[in-house]
Order: C-alpha cells, then sequence, then structure tokens
C-alpha cells in the first residue's frame, strides 16, 4: 500500500501600495443659502454684508499609504486651490435682481460687491466676475477634518439700497472652482442670496413759505416746491399735512400774538391738479427712478389766506409750523 503525500501550498501577499482615494482630489461643500439671506433692508440700516464659511477641499490621495506594513502610514498632502463666482442668470454680473428677474434694469438691481477668503488669512480678495482667483489658497482634506477653511462675503452699498424699488431681489450664483494634484480637477456648487427693501417714501428740498406783507383786498398766498421719492412700483404715496394750531375738522390757523387768522392748504403732485388738504391723507405721484428726483421737483404746497380773513384780523405778523408727512400706500 503506497503512502499518499498531500502538499498545501500557503500564499501570503503584501500590497506594495494602498490607495486610500483618488489623487487629484477637488470638492466645494455646498453654500447654505440661508446664511445669504440678508433679510429686510428699511431706512436707517445703511450698507448691508453677510458672511459665508464653507469647505473647499484641494489635496493629493495618490501616496495615501506608505508601504511595506506594518506601519501604514498616512501621507495625504494638501494642495493648492484657484476658486471663483458666477452668476447662473443671463446678464453676467454679480447683482440682485427684483423678483429675480434678470432683465430688470437700474434702481430694480442690485449691484453685489462679492470678496473671498482663506479663514486663517486676514486679507479678502474681491472677485471679478467668472474669473478664478488663485492666492496660494491650500485646500484641506475631504470634509476639512470639521472645520471651515474659507469664506464668502456680499456687500451692498447703503446708497443702492435707499434708492431701490421695494421688494425682493434675488440673485442665482455658483461658487466653482479647481485643484487637487494636477490642479485641474473641478468642482461646482449653486446657491443663492436674496434681500427684501421695504417700502420707502422720501421728501427733499422743502423750504418755508413766506406769504410777505398781505395788501387789504387781496389774498395772501405762497408756495414750496419739492421732491417726493416713492420705491412703489407705481411711485404713489399717501400725503398728510399737521400742525399743532390745527382744529379736530382739519382747519389751519396762523397765530398771532393778539389774533388768530385761518388759512387753507392745496397739495400738488405731478399730476398738476390741486387737492386741499384737512385731516384725511391725499394721494400722490412722486419720482420711483432717483432718489432726488432727478432734480425736477414734483410736488407742491400752496398756503393761502383769503382776502376776507387778513381784512378782519387785527395788524400784526402771524405764524405757523406745518409736518408734511408722506408714508406708502
Amino acid at each position: 500500500m503506497k503512502a499518499l503525500k498531500a502538499g498545501v501550498c500557503l500564499l501570503l501577499g503584501f500590497a506594495t501600495h494602498v490607495s486610500a482615494g483618488v489623487a487629484d482630489f477637488f470638492d466645494i461643500e455646498p453654500v447654505a443659502d440661508a446664511g445669504l439671506v440678508f433679510g429686510t433692508w428699511t431706512v436707517g440700516l445703511g450698507a448691508q454684508s453677510r458672511l459665508m464659511e464653507f469647505c473647499i477641499g484641494s489635496a493629493n490621495y495618490a501616496e495615501a499609504f506608505s508601504s511595506p506594513p506594518p506601519d501604514l502610514t498616512p501621507t495625504p498632502m494638501q494642495m493648492a486651490y484657484a476658486f471663483g463666482v458666477r452668476s447662473r442668470q443671463a446678464n453676467q454680473e454679480f447683482a440682485l435682481y427684483l423678483a429675480g428677474d434678470d432683465q430688470q434694469m437700474g434702481n430694480a438691481k442690485l449691484v453685489v460687491s462679492v470678496a473671498f477668503r482663506d479663514v486663517d488669512e486676514p486679507a479678502w480678495m474681491v472677485l471679478i466676475h467668472d474669473r478664478l482667483a488663485d492666492d496660494g489658497y491650500l485646500g484641506g482634506f475631504r470634509g476639512c477634518q470639521g472645520r471651515h477653511n474659507a469664506e464668502l462675503r456680499l456687500s451692498i452699498s447703503a446708497n443702492q439700497l435707499a434708492q431701490a424699488r421695494a421688494g425682493r431681489y434675488v440673485g442665482l450664483w455658483q461658487a466653482y472652482g479647481q485643484g487637487g494634484h494636477s490642479g485641474l480637477a473641478a468642482d461646482s456648487t449653486d446657491f443663492q442670496a436674496e434681500i427684501v427693501v421695504a417700502e420707502l417714501v422720501k421728501i427733499s428740498g422743502v423750504a418755508d413759505i413766506d406769504l410777505g406783507m398781505a395788501d387789504p383786498g387781496d389774498d395772501a398766498w405762497g408756495e414750496t416746491d419739492f421732491c417726493v421719492y416713492s420705491n412703489d412700483d407705481e411711485a404713489n404715496y399717501a400725503l398728510s399735512v399737521s400742525s399743532p394750531n390745527q382744529d379736530s375738522r382739519g382747519n389751519f390757523i396762523l397765530l398771532g400774538e393778539h389774533d388768530v387768522v385761518p388759512y387753507r392748504i392745496y397739495f400738488q403732485d405731478r399730476s398738476g391738479v390741486d387737492k386741499a388738504v384737512g385731516v384725511r391723507p391725499v394721494q400722490g405721484n412722486g419720482s420711483n427712478t432717483s432718489f432726488l428726483c432727478d432734480g425736477i421737483d414734483n410736488a407742491k404746497i400752496t398756503v393761502r389766506v383769503s382776502a376776507e380773513d387778513i381784512a378782519g384780523a387785527k395788524s400784526g405778523s402771524y405764524a405757523d409750523t406745518l409736518t408734511i408727512l408722506a408714508e406708502p400706500i
């Protein structure tokens, strides 16, 4: 009987290289829209800025582990990257548009300044639309190890906001860039920014009214022309005039040292029609294209004292103080 021999071959191999990922790694973490919602702007708030931090990863994982085992020492490398922002709307610029309509122009569009920085560096880089900025930025590994390493800043000037039409402004943008080992690995993320401009009415250019010396038998009158700006779509507003000497029925009174003289007030907007002013506000129509009405007054207050009331008053000087209030409708 022959003995049978069985042989067992044991094979144990060691890999000379274990890769933790692709060599060219570049990733822009989604930018949260919520951080770029400016809220509602109204008079007195001034210029507006919003900041948003996020993660940009740029690394070389080609030599992620060394060999032979058992060391398996991680040796990935952080790599430089370039970063930019561009619009996803028809007009290729950094802007927010009234109702998100990118065909809006003039004061229905808000131009935005966009700046970028590495959070570990104090200097901001003002970005040019659709142009990559490369200022020696060094990306993080995947997830940036739990911390943000990049920051965007969006800014809108106070002057623009003060002259903007009322409503919600929206801009649709994209953050993009490239990096990794080759410097050509690319990624992008879409985001939007928005702000609401509250209704605003502004009066400018009102002057004192001097009725002069009254002539017997004639009415005494005077007027002041001024500008009313409204950011309403139709430039409408409500105007009221009040005085500490006004009675409950809305009658206006000039006070003298020994007597009083009643008078009337009339308001005229750019329609050219006189409207008597009393207790209730009157509606007016102004300018919604220029804060200062393009230098052309579009409203007028006229004060008139009748000859009869003058004849019945005692001699002397008479005066009153008026408050003109214009409000959104």
